[in-house]
């Protein structure tokens, strides 16, 4: 395996020689030599590393971006790969099945409130309409002279 080099001595060099001309060892370090206040910048290029490879194998592997996959299935798909990540033993598995059953309640109470909203209005559109006795049915009527008779 023939390996080819990214920098010679003498780019390492030069690169030294900017390091102290801005003043940089007063100011971040890397690999722990450096300052003690400033950047680490071997952690910031670690950290944007990981994130543009959690990007480009989300992308490579599902076709979708990091953000808009599962975190749990993601972990799968990385440590045990993408079908184990979208077999059925991932969704019959303890963790998995504890944050459905979690969720259970709050997804009741939204198609509850949706369902009591949608009732609602087809009260007052179609039933109170109807209904001159009920004195809400003013509030929706549209106002006299906005909409011409002809």
């Amino acid at each position: 395996m023939q390996v080819e080099a990214i920098a010679t001595g003498e780019t390492v060099q030069d690169g030294k020689a900017a390091f102290q001309q801005y003043g940089l060892m007063n100011h971040g370090s890397i690999l722990g030599n450096g300052a003690y206040y400033g950047e680490d910048y071997t952690a910031e290029t670690l950290e944007l590393k990981v994130e543009h490879m959690r990007e480009y194998y989300a992308q490579e592997e599902h076709g979708a971006g990091y953000d808009s996959l599962g975190f749990l299935q993601l972990e799968v798909a990385f440590t045990e790969g993408y079908a184990a990540a979208r077999g059925l033993a991932f969704y019959e598995g303890s963790l998995v099945q504890t944050l459905f059953w979690a969720r259970l309640p709050g997804d009741t109470l939204i198609i509850l409130g949706t369902a009591i909203y949608v009732a609602d209005l087809i009260r007052k559109r179609f039933v109170l309409r109807s209904s001159a006795d009920d004195p809400s049915v003013d509030d929706m009527a549209v106002a006299e002279g906005i909409i011409d008779d002809d």
